[in-house]
């Protein structure tokens, strides 16, 4: 829905304190999603500071209504209703 140009899947790096994997669980019978969403301009990645940086910035808009759409087609997904 969204487009290969707008969705990367990166190597991941580990999920820190992040437990969302423990609510979800097959056995427990709960569906969802995780997710991340970036709003560095793709021209800025290679630069772009980390989230705890005072120097990180996004672009609000773009971030706010791509994060938007993402969750609202992945929630149809989830729930079969695509």
């Amino acid at each position: 829905h969204l487009g290969e140009d707008r969705v990367i899947d990166p190597p991941r790096k580990g999920m820190g304190a992040e437990d969302f994997a423990e609510f979800i669980a097959p056995e427990l019978g709960v569906r969802g999603v995780y997710m991340a969403v970036g709003g560095t301009p793709p021209k800025q990645m290679a630069t772009a500071a980390s989230h705890h940086s005072p120097f990180f910035k996004v672009s609000p808009e773009e971030s706010v209504t791509l994060g938007t759409e993402a969750m609202v087609v992945s929630a149809l997904a989830v729930f079969g209703k695509e």
